[in-house]
Order: C-alpha cells, then sequence, then structure tokens
C-alpha cells in the first residue's frame, strides 16, 4: 500500500487532505532533515500538524493520530 493509498482524514476536523499537495507535506528546513505534514487551514482545515525525519515519517505519523 502506497502513503497515497493509506492517507487518512484528519482526526480533529475531517479534513481530507490529497498527498499531492504542496501545502499538506513538505520539507520544514532548508536542509530536508525535518518534515511536516499540515491539516491546512487555507483548504478548510484545522491546522494540525505532525513533524518527522523524512517525508514517509511525516505520513505515517500523519496516520497514527487518535481523535482525542
Amino acid at each position: 500500500m502506497t502513503p497515497r493509498e493509506a492517507l487518512l482524514p484528519c482526526p480533529f476536523c475531517g479534513f481530507r487532505p490529497r498527498i499531492t499537495d504542496d501545502d499538506f507535506v513538505y520539507p520544514v528546513v532548508r536542509d530536508k532533515t525535518v518534515w511536516g505534514a499540515h491539516c491546512h487551514e487555507s483548504g478548510g482545515g484545522c491546522g494540525a500538524s505532525v513533524l518527522a525525519d523524512t517525508k514517509e515519517n511525516a505520513i505515517t505519523k500523519w496516520n497514527q493520530r487518535v481523535k482525542p
């Protein structure tokens, strides 16, 4: 299963991000050692985010969040 197929909606607001959206997952620092996955407010989300050391790990962390 690819990250695109496995991408889950935000557990806080239900927003369904698209893996191809540059506002969803991107490097937070220039040397790409920290990546963020974000429920971007400009797309209708709540602003929740996760950080990880790689793009793939950021997506995995995104999918592991649970409803509060």
